[in-house]
């Protein structure tokens, strides 16, 4: 039970390492879609099945460990876990942080977690779990689907890059090597004695985890003419002896733990340490006094594991930004832009894209509350069905859409055909956050990373929206041929269709401090032209021979209907979102209500609103170019 609770900071993760794989500027290949596959076996479904950090938090509820406070904050000497726990999950979290940097690196790393599978140490020892314990996370761990996937994937990396780099061989070693280390270090941890493994050591642990606020409490006790106060305020010595004038003293019946007074009072509801010991606690002292009718050895200090790596203070960011704000000022959109996608590669843009989020946000509330247009309009009192009754009027809306004259569906038409091919290859870029796995077990990051990953064709690069984007252009054009790193891609678009996607990207990097707006952008989106431009701009691009744009409006029209898909799902995470609000901040409820409303009312103007309408949000999506980063 030990070494699960260790094994906890990883396991309570899993797949974290390959979050940053699915990020826009990295998922668009063959090789991500694999690691994207990965990582939906890995997050689950919420509609199907849970994520499998979720089944590790269920083991551990069912031995007596909560999960949360396995990542709270303690005093050094009661960390839920050793330092060289955390250093194992810890390098999984750094790789998923440089997606575009470390992406070899990521695959090889990958590659041993799916080979090793959940912990071959903690595996062997299942059967000692008891017969209460939930082991839902060995027993139905996809080992062979994971493995196949992880080598797939690592193959195709190096048939990819034969004849490009000699040295992400090199670079996937390295990062499998790293994992397997990591593995290997923490397992020769939990066996060396850098754990509490018998019940003796245990108590020991307990002894140091309480001294700090029990001295206090025991000022007139002494053992063995020892003060306890005093003993309970020195070091591991100390609190050896402490074990030791215990196992002598009258509160304990040696082999006898239901004849023990420590057990039989002074932990009873009349004693003066009821509630003092977690029930994991107290079946640790009961075996520690079955154990001491046997020849107890000695406790012999336990031998260091150093943590490796190098843990430095933070960058003095407001000294770093000086010289990027510099730049900003002199930057055009798509320049920004594709700094927003690549943030890995320029994090200080992270900083920046908070910023210019909420310049554009506080626009968007200034024209709906000083445009007299607008300035009448109030959000509905928030309920399930107001929300869902608002998405049902913009389906109606669609529908009207395709009963214009022929006259102006022309005209649209034509305006449509010659406009260049859709946008930028970044569909669902707004979702790359809800690839989460520390927080997939909310109901909102479930259905919005499902999303996420329908878009990216479910692990398909065929079914890829953005792939098929491409498909609409030349093998010559940089809009076919050109990855999401690099500058080219973007310079190819200018400033069209920037507006947007500005912003989505930029809130993408915030997810969880802008997750309303998040929620509201993502629900307007999915409502859009089901029923009405998807299926009429589907048709005439067929008859005008364009296949992929056609089947970019089928694809869309089909996966993002009312009643089981995008826009289901999206409902679903609104009415999840606001059901924990209104159950834990119900005073928040019209404030958070708002946030997601005033988005619902954006995709009402920019699909159905008049022209006067859709002028008062022209203007507002750049930033003055005085824009800061603090």
């Amino acid at each position: 039970m030990r070494i699960a609770r260790e094994l906890a900071p990883f396991a309570l993760t899993d797949g974290a390492w390959l979050e940053g794989a699915a990020r826009a500027n990295v998922i668009e290949s063959r090789v991500g879609m694999l690691l994207l596959r990965q990582l939906m076996i890995r997050f689950g479904d919420p509609g199907t099945r849970e994520s499998y950090a979720e089944r590790y938090a269920q083991l551990l509820r069912s031995i007596g460990t909560v999960p949360e406070s396995i990542t709270r904050w303690e005093h050094k000497e009661s960390v839920s876990c050793c330092d060289m726990s955390y250093e194992y999950a810890l390098l999984g979290h750094c790789l998923s942080l440089f997606p575009s940097v470390l992406f070899p690196e990521t695959v090889g790393f990958n590659l041993w977690a799916a080979v090793s599978g959940p912990s071959p140490l903690l595996r062997s020892l299942q059967a000692r779990l008891g017969a209460n314990a939930c082991t839902r996370y060995f027993d139905r761990y996809e080992v062979d689907a994971l493995r196949a996937l992880a080598i797939q994937a690592a193959v195709e990396l190096l048939q990819w890059s034969a004849s490009k780099s000699s040295t992400v061989m090199e670079r996937l070693a390295s990062g499998f090597i790293a994992a397997r280390r990591a593995q290997l270090r923490w397992e020769q941890a939990m066996c060396g004695g850098a754990i509490p493994i018998s019940a003796q050591d245990a108590v020991l642990e307990m002894i140091q985890r309480k001294a700090r606020f029990a001295a206090g409490h025991h000022s007139a006790v002494y053992l063995q003419g020892e003060s306890l106060e005093g003993l309970l305020n020195g070091q591991q010595a100390c609190h050896q002896r402490i074990l030791q004038h215990l196992a002598s003293s009258s509160l304990i019946s040696p082999g006898r733990p239901d004849e023990s007074p420590l057990l039989t009072h002074s932990v009873s509801v009349t004693g003066p340490m009821f509630e003092a010991f977690t029930q994991t606690e107290l079946r640790e002292l009961r075996e520690w006094i079955e154990g001491l009718v046997q020849d107890t050895p000695s406790v012999a200090p336990q031998p260091r594991f150093d943590v490796e790596g190098v843990y430095v203070p933070p960058l003095d960011l407001e000294a770093a930004a000086e010289k990027e704000t510099a730049q900003i000022a002199r930057m055009k959109p798509y320049e920004v832009l594709f700094r927003f996608v690549n943030a890995d590669r320029y994090p200080l843009f992270r900083i920046y894209a908070k910023r210019y989020a909420e310049s554009v946000l506080a626009q968007i509330d200034k024209v709906f509350a000083t445009e007299p247009l607008f300035a009448e309009e109030k959000p509905p009192t928030y309920t399930e069905s107001a929300v869902a009754q608002l998405v049902w009027k913009h389906h109606e809306r669609n529908l009207r859409w395709r009963t214009q004259s022929q006259e102006q569906l022309e005209a649209l038409w034509q305006q449509m055909f010659r406009t260049e091919p859709m946008m930028l290859p970044l569909d669902g870029c707004w979702l790359q956050g809800f690839v989460d796995v520390y927080r997939s077990g909310l109901e909102e990051y479930g259905w919005l990373f499902r999303i996420y990953a329908s878009e990216q064709g479910d692990g398909q690069i065929d079914w890829n929206h953005n792939r098929i984007y491409r498909l609409c252009f030349t093998e010559d054009d940089p809009k076919f041929h050109a990855p999401t790193t690099s500058l080219e891609l973007f310079a190819a678009y200018r400033d069209h269709f920037l507006s947007g996607v500005l912003l989505k990207t930029a809130m993408s990097l915030h997810t969880s401090y802008f997750l309303p707006e998040l929620l509201g952008l993502n629900l307007a989106n999915e409502a859009s032209g089901v029923g009405g431009t998807y299926l009429y701009y589907a048709h005439r691009y067929a008859e005008a021979d364009s296949p992929y744009r056609s089947l970019d409006f089928k694809l869309h029209n089909s996966i993002d209907n009312y009643v089981s898909g995008h826009t289901k799902w999206s409902l679903s995470a609104v009415q999840a979102f606001m059901n924990r609000v209104r159950a834990v901040a119900p005073s928040l409820v019209d404030a958070q209500w708002r946030r997601i409303w005033r988005f619902l009312r954006l995709g009402q103007v920019f699909d159905h609103g008049s022209p006067a309408e859709q002028r008062a949000f022209a203007g507002i999506w750049f930033p003055p170019a005085s824009a800061q980063l603090f």
